[in-house]
């Protein structure tokens, strides 16, 4: 495509020296303009053959094709005769009055095709910037304390586009080389900017800015080294909303900067947070009746690649809700969403994952449906049959038709957005212009500029202000309500008998400020690292609360008050404790203020049954019913084991037994203690000898060890054996993820090295050393006798290598330290497998686990005794009582009397509750860390940053009230 365009270029100029009247010269920056113009009709219009078009010394057949196809979409009997002289003369197409007639034929086509536009504005806002985001599309923050990814790459302009004709002229407004600009907003009148800028990458972060358009003059609304502020939107009520990190969390799934929703007036003044969401939200746009569309990543107790779908909420924060796909696995992210003018659809891209913004364009239209691909169409090219490939899910958008980003509708069938045809790599800097963009394909360059992307076009007119409607929001309370009809309406509870769900349990959500350790997860919803983990792999994302249970009536509703600002999700729960349905995402209500819903996961559009006032009405809102004691984070070692200490140690306490096809509980997942030159954070060296058998070399179920991201370097990991061994071979399964583009490669070249007192040496008479794939590479030698066996290897150029799994043929020569002594089970009773409180140190996660959680867990693994949701689990709606304590074997062992054991109603509830939560260990980020002294100087740091931007805002609110009595 670049060799397309540069002689589609060379011929754009060519054309345009043609085409110039004479005695008439252009303004250069225009010519230019105008030039890379013609270049897009060529590449439209000719594609692959651009460089036999205009030059043949003989014939014209791709000259009257091509002049042909342009006069079918706009006739003009002038120019229909011309092309018909041009014909029956066999004029040649490297004849001058070929190219002159193609550029007035396109030029009648643009004016027809920007008809539309040119009537509805002549002046487009727009910003230069290089293109933003890393490894998720979500991080475009680039904050200058960033704990991990911080992507800035200066070199910007705010910009104004006039229409003088049908060719453009670019103002320049502001220009900074060493900042960015972004996220331009028009103010309802059309007379202020809004927009982020970002001056320097250490020494500042994004903050708000507003223009005056009459007079050019610029200030800052919003300030703060440490934070970034982006995406504003004017609001209706002459407020703003943003996108910022002043929540000071990271993913859940990575070490990068979290961006929530914060409101302030139109002055910065009165900051306060209305998104309190588990990692990013992105691009708040108003609609025309008032309401907020949004993009949420929600991954609750599911995987988090799929989805990122839209929210909406009004103004003041109050109803946030799902707008579209929220258990969907199309589109993967819905951005840069606003509403179509004139209508109630929404015109977005569709985007993957781990990619850029960027994607497809998509047109959405909930009457047709909320999920999957029922409500979306594909347009810029209309693709209607949603069986067609690219309906279909992805991780890492690459494009079908190129590249789409920021889109602003006329209407249903035209926009503006901007758009690269070869941009395709996430990592790439520029290549996107701006466009007018037809629902069939058909475009028109409006502005680029070779050097740099141009983004974000936003109409520069005044705009019919949407209805305000009265804030719901009482800052002097704490608390709101939700009121749920009837929980038996809907598929959430779909099949289950009415008077089966007794309670509904409400958990509060916390999360973290910094990452510190990580462990994996990985299921059918996908795999990911789990930073500053608070389970074991495979166990709860994050940080929960039970707050309590509120009581569902025989009719199936309820009412309940519940704290506000704060993110809330909710289980129905049966008589025996076990959870029916859970809710995988979360709710969050503003102060004072009146959640309704009709009844489990219903649809959106669905309509209450008739009905007068339910039980739930009629008793009033309560409080919630505490669980056992005051909210606090559940934690296995404070809720869960003094249940077990009480009931099964005496008989449970051999640290070296396993449940039937587990494992011990001793140990950090390793049979066979490691060590190594360089470890990756999301990796382990106990992966080496945890028994997990590799499906291939790229197999991403199970642990692994890596050097990654050391490349091309000479690296090492041995073995440490307790005491001397007869070593005779090894059996080598390298980590290769050359199938999904990664980075990690077999070895260049390795060696077996044994510890000779004190010295390394080469293993005698080794046999080859393969560096096969998928496959076991062994390698035999005459025996040795030592205490440690290593590997040392030779990573290629530019890449890194792993293992999945490295087993040792060997005898044990003499013994070390003996095993550990352990009480003597009743008598007539064997001792069994450990659920003893002794904690073993993870150092991959930072964590102590105890005996009894890596027991009942499987080191992460839900089984038949303790079978939680596994948190990959996929996006789409589960059927009721699809995992948790109701298939966990252990519920049935503790009520049928285990060894005569008998546990109370209490015992019994919190253990499935701890099932139900995802197996948590830890009631908040600190315990049981196994942290150095750096990572608990990094976890404080950024906890009191957290805790003085709560403090600033408690003051923040308190001036609001105040401005509001005055």
């Amino acid at each position: 495509m670049t060799s397309e365009r540069n002689s589609a270029a060379v011929l754009a100029t060519a054309l345009l020296v043609v085409t110039a009247p004479m005695g008439q010269h252009c303004h250069a920056a225009d010519d230019a303009q105008k030039a890379r113009v013609i270049n897009d009709w060529m590449i439209q219009d000719v594609g692959k053959d651009t460089r036999k078009c205009f030059t043949a010394a003989a014939g014209c057949d791709i000259e009257s094709r091509t002049v042909t196809a342009v006069l079918a979409e706009t006739p003009n009997p002038k120019l229909q005769a011309e092309l018909g002289a041009l014909q029956s003369a066999k004029v040649p197409g490297s004849d001058p009055r070929w190219r002159a007639l193609y550029v007035k034929a396109c030029e009648g086509r643009r004016a027809a095709r920007l008809a539309g536009l040119l009537k509805a504005t002549r002046r487009i806002v727009f910003t230069k910037h290089y293109n933003m985001g890393g490894s998720h599309y979500a991080y475009t923050e680039g904050q200058s304390d960033a704990q991990s990814e911080r992507h800035f790459k200066p070199g910007t302009a705010l910009c104004i586009l006039e229409m003088a004709g049908i060719y453009p002229k670019v103002t320049t407004l502001i220009e900074d080389a060493k900042g960015v600009i972004r996220d331009p907003d028009v103010s309802y009148d059309g007379k202020r900017i809004l927009f982020s800028w970002k001056k320097s990458d250490r020494k500042d972060d994004y903050h708000l800015y507003e223009m005056d358009v009459a007079t050019k003059k610029v200030r800052q609304l919003t300030d703060g080294l440490g934070f970034a502020d982006y995406e504003g939107c004017y609001l209706p009520n002459g407020n703003i909303m943003f996108n910022s990190t002043r929540c000071v969390q990271i993913v859940d799934c990575w070490w990068t900067e979290v961006s929530n929703l914060y409101l302030c007036d139109k002055d910065g003044k009165y900051m306060r947070r209305v998104g309190f969401d588990q990692v990013h939200t992105n691009y708040p746009q108003v609609l025309a009746d008032g309401r907020v569309i949004y993009t949420r990543w929600d991954y609750n107790d599911r995987g988090q690649l799929f989805p990122q779908p839209l929210f909406q909420m009004n103004i003041d924060g109050t109803a946030q809700t799902e707008y579209y796909g929220n258990n969907s696995w199309f589109p993967t992210t819905i951005g840069h969403a606003r509403g179509i003018p004139g209508s109630d659809k929404v015109i977005a891209i569709a985007t993957g994952h781990h990619c850029i913004q960027a994607g497809a364009l998509i047109v959405i239209d909930v009457k047709q449906g909320r999920q999957e691909t029922s409500g979306v169409t594909l347009v810029a090219p209309l693709v209607t049959d949603k069986k067609d490939r690219r309906y279909r899910r992805v991780d890492g958008y690459t494009g079908f038709n190129g590249h789409f980003t920021y889109p602003y509708a006329l209407n249903e069938k035209e926009y503006v957005a901007c758009y690269s045809a070869t941009q395709t790599r996430r990592d790439s800097m520029n290549g996107y212009g701006i466009y007018y963009v037809r629902q069939d394909a058909a475009r028109e360059l409006l502005v680029d500029d070779p050097a740099i992307s141009c983004n974000q076009p936003v109409f520069l007119i005044p705009r019919k202000v949407p209805p305000v409607r009265p804030s719901a929001v009482d800052y002097r309370k704490r608390t709101g309500e939700y009121y749920m009809q009837d929980v038996y309406f809907g598929p959430g509870l779909k099949g289950i008998p009415r008077g089966t769900a007794k309670k509904l349990r409400v958990v509060a959500l916390d999360f973290r400020a910094a990452g510190v350790g990580s462990n994996r997860n990985r299921g059918p919803g996908g795999g990911a690292v789990v930073s500053t983990p608070v389970a074991i792999d495979n166990g709860s994302w994050d940080v929960k609360t039970v707050l309590g249970d509120a009581e569902i009536y025989p009719d199936g509703s309820a009412f309940f008050e519940v704290p506000a600002r704060v993110p809330l999700y909710f289980q129905i729960v049966d008589a025996k404790g076990h959870v029916i349905q859970s809710m995988r995402s979360w709710s969050t209500l503003m102060p004072g203020e009146k959640f309704s819903c009709i009844g489990c996961h219903e649809a959106k559009s669905a309509t209450s049954p008739p009905a007068g006032p339910t039980k739930a009405m009629l008793a009033g809102s309560r409080k919630l019913t505490p669980f056992y004691g005051p909210p606090r984070g559940f934690s296995f070692p404070k809720i869960i084991q003094p249940i077990l200490n009480r009931h099964c140690t005496k008989c449970h306490n051999d640290r070296q037994g396993k449940l039937k096809g587990g494992r011990p509980a001793l140990g950090n997942g390793g049979k066979i203690p490691a060590s190594f030159s360089h470890c990756h954070s999301g990796d382990a060296a106990g992966a080496l000898s945890d028994g997990r058998e590799p499906r291939n070399s790229d197999d991403h179920s199970i642990p692994r060890f890596t050097w990654w991201s050391h490349k091309g370097s000479k690296e090492w990991v041995q073995y440490t054996f307790k005491g001397i061994e007869r070593v005779t071979g090894v059996e080598v399964y390298w980590f290769d993820d050359r199938p999904r583009r990664g980075r990690c490669r077999v070895p260049k070249s390795w060696r077996l090295l044994y510890n000779d007192c004190g010295k390394w040496k080469p293993v005698p008479k080794a046999g080859p050393c393969g560096v096969a794939r998928d496959k076991y590479n062994t390698v035999t030698f005459d025996p040795v006798e030592t205490d440690a066996l290593r590997i040392e290897v030779q990573l290629d150029r530019d890449v890194s290598s792993g293992i999945l799994e490295w087993k040792v043929t060997r005898k044990t020569v003499s013994a070390g330290k003996p095993a550990p002594i352990v009480k003597a089970a009743p008598k007539g009773i064997k001792k069994a497998f450990s659920l003893l409180g002794e904690t073993t140190v993870d150092r991959r996660a930072g964590r102590k686990w105890s005996d009894s959680y890596l027991m009942l867990t499987q080191r992460g693994r839900p089984n038949a005794i303790v079978n939680w949701l596994n948190v990959q689990s996929i996006p789409p709606m589960l059927p009721p009582y699809y995992a948790g304590s109701c298939k966990s074997k252990l519920m049935d062992h503790l009520r049928s009397g285990h060894n005569a054991v008998k546990l109370s109603r209490e015992e019994l509830d919190k253990i499935a509750c701890w099932i139900d939560l995802c197996v948590p260990y830890c009631g908040d980020y600190f315990e049981a860390n196994a942290w150095s002294e750096r990572g608990m100087q990094k976890y404080t740091r950024y906890l009191d940053k957290r805790k003085r931007m709560e403090a600033v805002e408690r003051e923040n609110i308190k001036a609001l009230l105040g401005s509001r009595t005055r």
